[in-house]
């Protein structure tokens, strides 16, 4: 019986790992996805159209194992990632100009 409940506990951590890693992975595309609004129209685009593959793929891969989940994180971060990176640049830049007072 203690097998047992040492089985059942082993299956319960890996279904939670599991569960944790695709929750990760939706709440990080949505998100993401209201970054995209910030961004550049090219770079917005580029943006979108990560964060649709990813959750189509989601939608597509229910059963899929924790690993996928992370791993597919890791691909919308490294497409995103820079994208969003220039933006923050771009904006630090921006604050960094003086006014300019009209004449």
């Amino acid at each position: 019986m203690l097998r047992m409940a040492e089985e059942f506990a082993e299956e319960d951590r890996h279904t939670r790992e599991k569960v944790q890693a695709k929750n990760d992975l939706e709440s990080t595309a949505f998100r993401i996805s209201t970054e995209c609004e910030r961004l550049s129209e090219d770079d917005k685009d580029a943006c979108e159209e990560a964060v649709n593959d990813t959750l189509s793929w989601l939608d597509d891969n229910v059963f899929a194992e924790k690993e996928d989940f992370d791993e597919q994180k890791e691909e919308l971060l490294q497409i995103v990632g820079p994208l969003l990176q220039q933006a923050e640049v771009e904006e630090d830049f921006d604050d960094d100009l003086p006014e300019h007072d009209e004449l």
